[in-house]
């Protein structure tokens, strides 16, 4: 987990291995959802799509009836995979099954993630407008929690919806400011490179 912290995925993920080898020996089944819940995000993070799917497909399961935030939070990252990998038509079945499983479970913490997470998937969509829309009304409440991460991933689409609609005067603020947020946090994902190149242009 401190590894992971300090965006330090590769020490983080041999960690998380190591202890995931010692916790498989206990009936401790939670702590073993958990370590294979941190393992999913370092390998989505690292871009090994398909083994994130399968053990978040796997933490849903088991947190379902455990744990009603860690059951909405590995829906919302199963979401992201799938778009990563262009299944975009599932992943938005799994942000309004989200949404919707939010408001039977009265837990309202993940709602504005999954309409995030939607709107990176309208952009593609090609549905600009509307990923403009739900980014920017997720965008105040992920800055509330102080997520720096998924704070410039919304920039960068609303971004890149704006440089798609052939508007690049209203894109520009918003790749300035994932570049503000990398300045600051040091924070950048492979596919924000493309935040430098539109940049550049």
């Amino acid at each position: 987990i401190v590894y992971y912290g300090q965006k330090k995925h590769k020490h983080a993920l041999d960690n998380y291995l190591v202890a995931d080898n010692y916790i498989s020996k206990t009936s401790d089944k939670y702590l073993t959802y958990k370590v294979k819940y941190n393992i999913a995000g370092v390998k989505y993070y690292l871009g090994f799509y398909d083994e994130a799917i399968s053990l978040y497909t796997e933490c849903i399961d088991y947190f379902n009836e455990k744990n009603s935030r860690a059951y909405l939070n590995s829906l919302h990252l199963l979401g992201l995979c799938y778009n990563r990998i262009g299944n975009y038509g599932l992943c938005s079945e799994i942000n309004e099954k989200g949404i919707q499983e939010g408001i039977r479970l009265d837990n309202n913490e993940v709602k504005d993630y999954f309409i995030h997470s939607e709107g990176i998937n309208q952009y593609f969509k090609n549905n600009y407008a509307e990923a403009i829309k739900k980014i920017n009304y997720a965008i105040p409440s992920i800055k509330k929690n102080k997520d720096f991460g998924n704070e410039s991933v919304g920039y960068f689409y609303i971004g890149k919806s704006y440089w798609n609609l052939h508007k690049p005067e209203m894109a520009l603020p918003y790749f300035f400011k994932v570049d503000k947020i990398f300045d600051d946090k040091e924070y950048i994902r492979p596919d924000l490179r493309e935040n430098y190149e539109l940049l550049l242009k």
